[in-house]
């Protein structure tokens, strides 16, 4: 295991990470041993591909069209819809208003970001920055300590720290991670602030993250390794996809399930919940009845694929719960800590969540 003093990586998260406990659903027992040599290379090389996951909202895409150089900014789902490289703010809200429902805290909050956003973006920058809304306006002090909190996640910075300083002259704060040529070109790691300028109201924060040197519990990888080994033939064996043809995506509905869990706070019992909730799952009765009488009749695999989740579940709590002591010394502070981390690289990114915290959170949210 390296030695590490200090290091500092950017973010690299995109659309859909998965976290790796969820990839013996989607890739059987070959996607769990991925999981489990993701996460012990971690711990091994941490200064390999992490950084913070930055809890803001909303998400947003801005920068100048590289065919006329104009400034465009919105919700990133919304920016490559057709009219949605809104150049002005009246266009920005009709746009915004244009798709129904009541958008007044969204339109609110764009309106206050636009004018930093745009003296961020320097006159000749083409491209677009993706990043996530921290504040807009200066947040309040409380007990000497600037407090924000754009989603779950209430971040904290002394009012009298550097950072703080900067923040008393800023009208907004982002979190940035990733660059886009276009708006329908593949989004790319950012590095640093990709350029923007960082002396104006605008405060933008990147990924970066001091990584320390994680204890490695050898015999817990050591048990994971085989324990989904062991039952490898029996995991891929119900998720065969010859053994459940004519049955809606099970290993979708899983991941359906977990959530449901989630939910609820509780990852207990997940076989013997499973057999009692795939039988109203959803769909006809006949399919959620034969989805239960299979799940019945390969219980040794039900058990494989639900214990692997749990193992894989217990690595990555443990690293995640040494990278948040870290930040003890950061000059953010996030409580109850911050939403997660991002590792690897390309279509390899995990995302490190602790899901009965931040998950169910956001699942409460947004019901």
């Amino acid at each position: 295991m390296k030695q590490l003093m200090s290091f500092i990586s950017t973010l690299t998260e995109g659309a859909r990470i998965e976290h790796p406990e969820d990839l013996v659903f989607t890739e059987g027992s070959a996607g769990a041993l991925r999981a489990v040599a993701e996460l012990e290379r971690l711990a091994q090389d941490p200064a390999s591909q992490i950084s913070i996951k930055w809890d803001g909202s909303p998400a947003v895409i801005f920068g100048r069209r590289p065919a006329d150089g104009k400034f465009t900014l919105n919700y990133k789902e919304w920016i490559k819809k057709p009219g949605g490289q809104v150049t002005t703010l009246d266009e920005l809200i009709q746009f915004i208003q244009s798709r129904g429902g009541d958008k007044s805290g969204l339109i609110q909050k764009l309106l206050e970001f636009w004018p930093a956003a745009e003296a961020a973006t320097p006159a000749g920058f083409k491209g677009f920055v993706w990043g996530d809304l921290l504040y807009t306006g200066v947040p309040p002090v409380q007990q000497g300590k600037y407090v924000f909190k754009p989603n779950t996640v209430t971040y904290s910075v002394v009012a009298n720290s550097q950072l703080g300083k900067r923040i008393a002259s800023s009208s907004a704060g982002v979190a940035v991670h990733q660059y886009l040529s276009d708006v329908d070109s593949e989004p790319q790691m950012l590095k640093g602030t990709g350029g923007l300028n960082v002396n104006g109201p605008l405060l933008v924060l990147t990924g970066e993250t001091p990584l320390p040197k994680i204890k490695l519990n050898i015999p817990q990888f050591k048990q994971a390794q085989a324990w989904i080994s062991q039952r490898a033939a029996v995991i891929d064996e119900f998720l065969n996809p010859a053994n459940i043809v004519g049955m809606r995506s099970i290993n979708e509905l899983m991941k359906r399930y977990i959530n449901s869990r989630v939910r609820t706070g509780d990852l207990s019992n997940l076989t013997d919940g499973w057999l009692q909730w795939v039988g109203t799952a959803g769909g006809s009765q006949q399919q959620s009845q034969r989805m239960l009488e299979y799940s019945q009749a390969h219980d040794d695999g039900l058990v494989g694929i639900f214990g692997s989740f749990v193992i894989i579940t217990q690595l990555k709590m443990g690293i995640k719960q040494q990278m948040d002591a870290a930040q003890a010394q950061s000059s953010v502070q996030a409580n109850p800590g911050h939403e997660g981390y991002v590792t690897g690289q390309g279509d390899n990114k995990l995302k490190l969540v602790d899901r009965l915290e931040f998950s169910r959170l956001n699942f409460a949210k947004n019901a």
